[in-house]
Parts: C-alpha cells; structure tokens; sequence
C-alpha cells in the first residue's frame, strides 16, 4: 500500500494540503486531495462528459458562454464551497468530508460548464456566436446527470477498494490536458488540423505537459516548505 499512496501523493501534492482527515480514504489509501478538491475535480469532470453525451448528436457544437440566466446559477453553484470554506477555517462552524464533497462538486460543475465551450470550440463543426445550453432542455438532464452521478460516487466510493481513489486521479488529469489543449491551441502552430494522428499527437503532448507541471508543483511545495516554513507542512498551520 505504501507505494500505492506515495502515486497518490504525487498527483495531489503540488495542489493541496492533503491533510488525511480532511480526505476521503477507500482500500486502506487516503485519497490523492482532499474531500473538497475530490469534489470540484469530480464535478469538473462529470459536467464536461455529461456535456459532451448531451451534444453528441447536435449538429454544430455551441462555442459561446451559456445565457446570463444560467451563468447565474452556475454562479450560485459556488457560493456553498466558498461559506464552508471560510466560515469552517475562521471555526465559526464545523464542517464534514461529506459538506466538504457536496459543496466542492456543485463549484466543480459551475467551472467545468463554463470550460466546455472552450472545447467544443477546438472542433471542426464548431459554430461561432452559438451558446451553449441555450435551451432549458438542454440544462436540467445535464443537471440532472452531473450530480446523479457525483452523488453515486460519493455513495459507492467505500465500497470500490483502490479503483476509488484513482477516479478523482483520472478526472484531475483530464481537466489539466483539457486546460493545457485549449492554451496550447491558441497558438497557431498547434491549432486543431482535426486528423486523428493531430490530435493523438495533440493529447499526448499535452498529457506530458500535465505530468510535468504536477511534479513541478510538487517540487515548489516541497522547496517553499523547506525555505520558507522551516520544514513545516502547510497540513500543519491547516490541522
């Protein structure tokens, strides 16, 4: 289990504080974040594959930010995280792994409906000016899902042994490659040329360049640990 926990370690510790109460733990492994940042990377993750299920058979995908209306609650969607957060580190309340959890994902689904645009945008049939969830039929089901599936997560997480901790691995790798594909795209030497072997080439590149900003991370932490806080873990002022 010791070299199981030390993958996990990596992926998390760069990004934060991974202190073990505050983290979900499942097949005798504490997961790679915390509860919260476990939430927002699920609810990022699961907006961006329940978006991509819903648009699948539409013709020309949306490139624009949803209708004001929405943005508002994708808005409201963050509000939750940030009352835990501040009220529960000021200790004007207690706070739980589950509300840690709940309240991360619902900010994790706010940002990941907002990236997805972002995406649809690097395709071949992307059109221009079109919004994305612009129709009330289109919001509830991805809604609906996103959270269905976050909460069935949540649920089972205990019982799935060491696959649970490495769901959260996976959906955080996801959204740095899709973060590092829409950065990279905007310059024009690696735009889109929508060939398989582009963006194998495209994926695979930016998959590299995740790895090395995690260990890159991971290495500030550690120098600014040592340098800065006298060896003391950030855990520590956190506990």
């Amino acid at each position: 289990m010791g070299s199981m926990q030390e993958f996990l370690r990596f992926f998390g510790h760069g990004f934060c504080h991974q202190i073990p109460a505050r983290s979900l733990e499942a097949g005798g492994v504490v997961f790679s974040a915390c509860a919260r940042d476990t939430g927002i990377y699920l609810g990022f993750f699961f907006a961006l594959v329940v978006a991509f299920i819903i648009y699948a058979r539409v013709k020309g995908k949306p490139t624009e930010l949803p209708p004001a209306l929405y943005v508002v609650v994708l808005v409201l969607l963050v509000l939750p995280m940030a009352f835990d957060g501040v009220t529960s580190y000021l200790g004007l309340r207690p706070t739980t792994n589950m509300i840690r959890y709940l309240t991360g994902f619902l900010a994790g689904v706010a940002v990941g409906s907002v990236v997805v645009p972002l995406l649809f945008a690097l395709r071949k049939d992307a059109v221009p000016g079109q919004r994305i969830f612009a129709r009330p039929s289109m919001v509830a089901p991805h809604l609906a899902l996103t959270f269905a599936l976050g909460a069935v997560f949540f649920v089972t997480y205990p019982y799935l042994g060491l696959v649970a901790p490495l769901v959260p691995v996976g959906a955080f790798l996801t959204i740095t490659v899709c973060v590092n594909l829409i950065l990279l795209t905007l310059s024009r030497r690696f735009a889109p040329r929508h060939t398989a072997a582009h963006w194998l080439f495209l994926l695979a590149l930016c998959l590299i360049l995740a790895l090395v900003e995690i260990a890159l991370f991971g290495a500030i932490r550690d120098m600014v640990v040592q340098v800065l806080l006298n060896g003391h873990e950030f855990s520590e002022f956190l506990s």
